[in-house]
């Protein structure tokens, strides 16, 4: 652990001294990446497992989820508790060790090394597995990590290697906003590789970026598995190709019930903490409906936890969402379904425009009626102020 703490610190250049307090696991809650790998470096060279929060948390999840990690006693040491998106109810902990992070990044490595890219921009905040997994694809690979604000591009430009020899992760909202602006597009298209997951990505946001050249990796994951198992060669993406790609080597893709999608890794993590949550590692089973082709290419239809049954007729609101986006007349967009005594659960939509219009509400509803299913179209289309997701990109709870 001493060793890979020094290539830790090796890669990430200027990091500060920082007083480590004498716990196990310690808790690490820092917005500033530096901080943040200082602290979590110098928990390896001293063999102590890690929590890790988020500061943008409420004060009670942070006390209560800083009392579960003070409680845990790890069974692998060092163990790395990294939360779950808690887009439903207060995150609960991932059980990661050093084995299956190493794992998950030279499964990466061994794609991205034959692009000639080693070196990575890291945008997403470190206390996401999004933010944790780019610093160590970077320390397997022998290359740095430069962090940056994504809307910036001088942000991005210091970074001390060829941006052809980087790679960048984004949440779709992230890529939409680049995009759109000039200065930061040119710098998405200078990138050797562009990651994109966490979140859908809508076929008018995919086709952008294909107009514009955009060496665009869409990839699938999650916390459990070190985030991506996928990955979409960024040639087939320009050729036109689809879907989230195929199985990382050593990793198997497979539909189980209701077409959710296994993955069998090492990469996944060892459970969940606090104790007595349900999990199976080999294969875990997502929460993702999922399709497959022949060549092994997966496509993400939807989440299973947010079907909506409509009159017994099933609406995954993933679809309609895709079909508001495609529209145009919306920025963010967010389906979901209310109790109705009739119907049993009731279609609603939300979303948000960049401009003042009048009449986009009648608008969106017309072009659903085209896109979707009778049942599907929502019953209700607000417009709202403020966002819908969050810093990942994943919807707020409804």
């Amino acid at each position: 652990m001493e060793q890979l703490a020094g290539r830790l610190r090796e890669s990430l250049s200027l990091l500060p001294e920082v007083e480590v307090v004498e716990t196990d696991p310690l808790v690490i809650a820092q917005a500033n990446p530096l901080n943040f790998w200082s602290l979590f470096t110098s928990a390896l060279e001293s063999g102590k497992s890690v929590a890790v929060l988020s500061p943008e948390w409420p004060a009670d999840w942070l006390a209560q989820l800083g009392d579960h990690a003070s409680a845990y006693d790890p069974e692998v040491s060092p163990s790395i508790l990294i939360p779950t998106s808690g887009s439903s109810g207060i995150p609960k902990f991932c059980i990661h060790t050093m084995d299956t992070i190493i794992s998950a990044a030279a499964a990466f490595n061994s794609i991205a090394e034959d692009k000639s890219i080693r070196h990575n921009i890291n945008v997403l905040p470190q206390y996401h597995v999004g933010g944790m997994m780019p610093v160590f694809r970077s320390v397997i690979a022998g290359g740095k990590t430069h962090f940056a604000d994504y809307r910036h591009s001088e942000s991005i430009d210091k970074a001390p290697f060829p941006a052809e020899e980087a790679c960048i992760s984004l949440v779709p909202t992230q890529l939409r906003r680049m995009l759109e602006e000039p200065a930061l597009c040119s710098v998405l298209q200078s990138m050797g590789m562009v990651l994109v997951g966490g979140a859908a990505c809508g076929d008018r946001l995919l086709a952008e970026a294909r107009e514009k050249q955009i060496r665009l990796a869409p990839c699938y994951g999650s916390t459990e598995t070190a985030a991506l198992v996928t990955l979409l060669d960024p040639q087939a993406f320009l050729e036109g190709v689809s879907g989230v790609g195929n199985p990382l080597p050593r990793v198997r893709i497979s539909l189980g019930e209701e077409n959710k999608v296994e993955v069998t890794s090492a990469s996944n993590c060892l459970g969940y903490w606090p104790a007595g949550i349900e999990y199976k590692r080999d294969p875990f089973e997502t929460n993702d409906i999922g399709m497959l082709e022949p060549s092994g290419n997966l496509h993400i239809l939807g989440r299973a936890d947010r079907v909506i049954i409509t009159g017994g007729e099933k609406v995954i609101p993933e679809i309609v969402e895709a079909a508001a986006q495609a529209s145009g007349l919306v920025e963010e967009v967010n389906c979901f379904g209310t109790p109705d005594p009739d119907w049993g659960m009731r279609v609603e939509l939300e979303f948000t425009t960049k401009r003042k219009a009048t009449g986009v509400e009648a608008r969106l509803e017309a072009w659903l009626k085209d896109w979707v299913p009778p049942y599907a179209v929502p019953k209700s289309i607000t417009r709202i102020e403020g966002r819908l997701t969050n810093e990942m990109g994943k919807h707020t709870q409804k």
